[in-house]
């Protein structure tokens, strides 16, 4: 399931999104996503690097919490696609509810 996919992909997908932004808007963003501040210079420099730097520490789990974060606020067909082939999109609507009303434990 998420074996095909390299965490070195899905940080790259990140960068890629945020680095969308204006140079002086990425470091914000990243604080807003939970990744560590930095110098505004850094991000004029290169979004993208700025981005991967404190993308790099992160493992799996925390880059597709990541990632959710980013796809919640940006449309991002790259990204969306790299969580698809993780297994990590979620079901939305009437089926989501069905799923999530049983009783007792969840997996």
């Amino acid at each position: 399931m998420g074996d095909a996919v390299k965490p070195e992909t899905l940080r790259s997908a990140i960068a890629s999104a945020v680095a969308e932004l204006k140079s002086y808007e990425v470091p914000d963003e990243c604080v807003r996503l939970g990744l560590a501040p930095g110098e505004e210079s850094e991000a004029f420099a290169s979004k993208y690097r700025y981005v991967m730097k404190r993308l790099r520490q992160l493992a799996v789990p925390e880059l597709t919490a990541v990632a959710r974060k980013v796809l919640d606020e940006y449309e991002t067909p790259e990204l969306e696609q790299v969580l698809a082939s993780l297994g990590m999109i979620g079901v939305d609507g009437e089926f989501k509810d069905l799923i999530f009303a049983a009783n007792g434990p969840k997996p």
